[in-house]
């Protein structure tokens, strides 16, 4: 987990009911990293690992939509999420998402990587969390 992640681990606790992970990686790596956030399996939508007999990865599940192109747009869809979707994301596929209209704001998540050719889709370009915290406080 990032620093300000960890830095505001109690407003994930606190809002875990509200945080959905839609991700293009895997399942059993996330939910082992978000666990003590609270976020519930149910939340985490992610890509499946193929195993054989032995233990061993031999795959992943291609039938997974987010083993897709447009993925996160398509599980946003089947969710139907009752209120405002707030995307945090530092690629284009989660750009994708409020630009398909499953959301109504894309804040560009550049603590780690700053993808300028995204600036365009975002609506705030965030350097951490503890910056989305001080300046949207209606993010939940």
């Amino acid at each position: 987990m990032t620093n300000s992640v960890v830095s505001n681990q109690d407003f994930f606790r606190k809002n875990c009911e509200k945080i959905y992970i839609v991700s293009g990686g895997f399942q059993e790596y996330i939910q082992d990293v978000v666990k003590d956030l609270g976020i519930a399996p149910d939340h985490i939508f992610a890509n499946n690992f193929l195993w054989n007999e032995d233990g061993e990865v031999i795959g992943y599940d291609s039938n997974n939509p987010l083993s897709k192109p447009g993925g996160k747009v398509m599980v946003l869809k089947q969710l139907k999420l009752p209120e405002e979707v707030i995307v945090v994301g530092d690629g284009y596929t989660d750009a994708e998402i409020k630009i398909h209209g499953q959301a109504e704001r894309f804040y560009l998540y550049a603590e780690h990587i700053d993808r300028k050719q995204l600036y365009e889709y975002a609506d705030r370009v965030i350097y951490s969390f503890d910056v989305l915290m001080a300046q949207d406080e209606k993010v939940f």
